[in-house]
This record gives structure tokens, C-alpha cells and sequence, in this order.
């Protein structure tokens, strides 16, 4: 699973399993959402271990939330983002992108 995308099921299952671990038992995302703004940002941090699956916590490297596709009018990411770049769905804009040779160290370090 590559770390920069979700499918919308999966980081549904994980805001819902958020939810749980911080006390909000519901299957309506409207609901969930709501809870959502109420909780301190703190709690939610301390709380995003439990979003993962057994699975997803045995790998290396999970980054929780990522950007994930939308639907609906107003959008940002409004499909699959490899899918968009295969299409050329997307705006052609100049970049700069680059690597360290301590790349991912942190990550691996276990710290």
C-alpha cells in the first residue's frame, strides 16, 4: 500500500475506530465528524494508534491519515491520485523534489 494515498474505505474504518477509541460508538459519519471537532487535538494524537488495524501496526512505517479521494462538487483530490496522474487529470505545475542521505532514518530508528 503505498504511504501518500488511502482508498476512502480504508481511512473511513480508520476515522470510525478513532472515533471508538475516543468514546464515540456510531456508524453515522456525520455524527463521527461532529465528535471529532469537540475532542482536543492532544487526545486525538495520543488516540491515533488505536485507528490502525493489527495488521497496519506491524509495519515499518503507517502515517495514519493521508490525503484520501473525495466525491462530491467541491473537491481537492476527486479520484484515485495514480489513476489522475495516468489520465493527466491534474495541473501541470513546476516542482522541486529532492532526497536526503538520511532519508527515512528517523522512521527506521523506532524513535
Amino acid at each position: 500500500m503505498p504511504i501518500c494515498h488511502l482508498s476512502s474505505s480504508v481511512s473511513t474504518q480508520r476515522a470510525f475506530r478513532l472515533g471508538q477509541a475516543l468514546g464515540c460508538e456510531t456508524k453515522d459519519p456525520q455524527h463521527l465528524a461532529d465528535f471529532l471537532r469537540t475532542v482536543p487535538a492532544e487526545k486525538i494524537v495520543l488516540a491515533l494508534g488505536s485507528s490502525l488495524s493489527d495488521e497496519e501496526k506491524q509495519r515499518v512505517l503507517t502515517i495514519t491519515f493521508i490525503p484520501t479521494e473525495e466525491f462530491g462538487a467541491d473537491v481537492f483530490i476527486p479520484g484515485d491520485p495514480v489513476k489522475l496522474l495516468k489520465e493527466g487529470r491534474f495541473h501541470k505545475v513546476p516542482f522541486i523534489t529532492g532526497v536526503t542521505s538520511a532519508e527515512g532514518k528517523l522512521a527506521l530508528s523506532g524513535k
